[in-house]
């Protein structure tokens, strides 16, 4: 209804698709390049759905356990994952975006690249090809960096991009998982 005046927003930069028909229905500085925080793991979870398989199996080894030590603070956001235990991704994936685990980003990372800056590599390079052109990715979890940056336009498309895929569709719409514990890890919630 174009009758009534768009809604004040008090934010700096907002983007509102149509996601059945690409329609812009708002726009407000949708292409200023801003910190994006945790919606980096968005592009995490992308990556891992199409470069990996849910039941591959990630062991939290001393190259992933020095990343994790050296790239979180003490402050962050974690799944819990410790060195020497083995998760399957889709596990990891669930302790990605449910509690917006950072630890978990940097396993996912390690897992699928072999490292945290082929991993990088791979987001600006599917971010560019989804026409993401004012993002720029410096990390798989969020973390704050001068470099890592996207646009309100930017974050709608990897929400819709993202929202197409059947796993992390189905992760995002779940309230709770529990990760039994067993031989190779501890329990989660």
């Amino acid at each position: 209804d174009v009758d009534h005046p768009p809604p004040v927003l008090w934010a700096e930069s907002a983007f509102l698709l149509d996601e059945s028909n690409g329609n812009v229905l708002y726009a407000k500085n949708p292409d200023e390049q801003l910190p994006m925080a945790s919606t980096t793991k968005l592009m995490t979870a992308v990556l891992a759905a199409e470069k990996g398989n849910p039941d591959q199996r990630i062991t939290i080894n001393t190259a992933i356990s020095n990343d994790l030590n050296a790239q979180l603070s003490a402050d962050s956001s974690v799944m819990g994952i410790k060195k020497g235990e083995t998760y399957t991704l889709r596990d990891l994936l669930y302790g990605l975006l449910l509690p917006s685990g950072n630890d978990a980003a940097i396993a996912i990372a390690d897992g699928i690249s072999g490292n945290v800056p082929g991993f990088v590599a791979l987001m600006n390079q599917r971010a560019n090809e989804l026409g993401m052109h004012d993002t720029h990715y410096t990390n798989p979890h969020g973390l704050l960096n001068a470099n890592h940056y996207s646009s309100a336009h930017d974050l709608a498309l990897i929400g819709k991009f993202s929202m197409s895929i059947p796993l992390i569709r189905q992760i995002s719409s779940t309230k709770n998982y529990n990760i039994t514990q067993s031989k190779d890890h501890a329990a989660h919630n």
